[in-house]
């Protein structure tokens, strides 16, 4: 008997205070996508930096060959020397072609990015 009541009440609150429950969705949307801003932001964070952990990684491997050859005093084969002459080029991740995705790359597209927020927050403010 009191679970009716209860609906009852809550249907009468529903339809008595429209407002607050338009706030209260607003309220919900904007967590949204502060969500999904953040989710968006901490993704692309992880891609940067394993993207330079690889370029990294492939720096530390060549440094190995070339102590390792400084070691060695002999003939290599068809195969080492092909080797050899692909560690001799870099490897890095690039973004369209353009710019390589390094450790500064991430802190360079956060910093436009709050560059343009600031920008466009102080626009809207003048209006």
């Amino acid at each position: 008997m009191q679970a009716s009541y209860i609906v009852m009440y809550v249907v009468y609150f529903v339809l008595n205070n429209k407002d607050y429950f338009t706030s209260c969705w607003s309220c919900i949307d904007r967590l949204f996508r502060f969500l999904h801003i953040a989710d968006s932001s901490v993704l692309f964070a992880a891609m940067v930096v394993a993207a330079s952990l690889i370029a990294e990684a492939y720096r530390e491997l060549r440094a190995t060959v070339r102590r390792s050859i400084a070691s060695l005093d002999m003939e290599f084969s068809l195969k080492q020397q092909k080797f050899l002459m692909c560690t001799e080029k870099e490897a890095n991740f690039t973004m369209y072609k353009v710019i390589e995705i390094k450790r500064g790359f991430l802190l360079g597209v956060l910093g436009g990015v709050v560059t343009y927020m600031i920008l466009f927050d102080n626009i809207l403010n003048i209006k």
